[in-house]
């Protein structure tokens, strides 16, 4: 359970690093735009591509008949603890972003 907390927290630490390195370069240039637009872009990807995993597919055409699965539901299964792991990191990266982007936005508005 420590684990889980240590890497929650990393994963957060990454997202508000990007959202400080973000606000930093805004107040020296005062573009605050590079607040709104960019890290709200930059979380919006970071969450979209969580996505990714599931779109999946690849490696059916690679692989030969007697290689594939029986059935996607075992494919799923074999690789769900990646598909979980990469959702997770890529959620908490970005939501900090986003939320940034936002107050920036109500702020700026």
């Amino acid at each position: 359970m420590k684990l889980f907390f240590v890497a929650l927290f990393w994963r957060l630490a990454i997202g508000l690093c990007i959202s400080i390195i973000g606000i930093i370069i805004s107040l020296i240039t005062s573009k605050w735009y590079i607040t709104d637009n960019w890290l709200g872009l930059f979380g919006l990807i970071i969450m979209a591509s969580a996505a990714l995993p599931f779109i999946g597919g690849g490696n059916a055409a690679v692989q030969t008949a007697w290689e594939r699965p029986k059935s996607f539901m075992q494919q799923f299964k074999e690789s769900r603890g990646f598909s979980n792991s990469w959702t997770f990191t890529a959620f908490l990266i970005g939501l900090p972003n986003l939320i940034v982007a936002m107050i920036a936005t109500h702020i700026t508005h």
